[in-house]
């Protein structure tokens, strides 16, 4: 099993996600707070819409929506149930993150090696690219990690 298989599996078995899944399986095994549930999230697809198209009935739809979501947070269930959803969001954000950062630190070292190789070889290799372009290419890569 490789690095990432573990980490998978060490994330299906945390104790945060089994609640988060005891949780799910309780929101949409009732039906009356499902209905709640599906409203506001109905209500927030029309709040993001709004604000992202710049409607002006924006205001309206986000007072709306957090008026609902005030409303389903009254029940401890549902709370729960959002929190976990944002603590597990972040927590995966920042393995994405970590994740990008070491395969664009391995991609970024190759890159440079193989623009340097470009800048060495110059406009008359086999690769055909352009010494001018492999410069700048290589000035804008180092200038974004420094």
């Amino acid at each position: 099993m490789n690095k990432l298989d573990a980490l998978i599996n060490e994330l299906k078995e945390s104790s945060e996600i089994k609640r988060f899944r005891d949780l799910e399986h309780i929101i949409m095994n009732d039906t009356e707070l499902l209905e709640k549930f599906n409203i506001m999230l109905d209500k927030q697809k029309v709040m993001v819409n709004d604000k992202e198209l710049g409607r002006k009935n924006y205001e309206f739809s986000k007072n709306d929506y957090n008026e609902t979501k005030t409303l389903l947070l009254s029940n401890i269930i549902v709370e729960e149930y959002l929190t976990l959803i944002n603590d597990i969001n972040d927590d995966l954000q920042l393995l994405k993150n970590i994740i990008s950062n070491e395969v664009n630190k391995e991609f970024e070292d190759w890159y440079l090696w193989i623009l340097f190789l470009c800048v060495l070889v110059g406009n008359g290799s086999i690769l055909q690219f352009p010494i001018d372009l492999a410069l700048l290419i290589l000035y804008n890569t180092v200038k974004g990690i420094s």
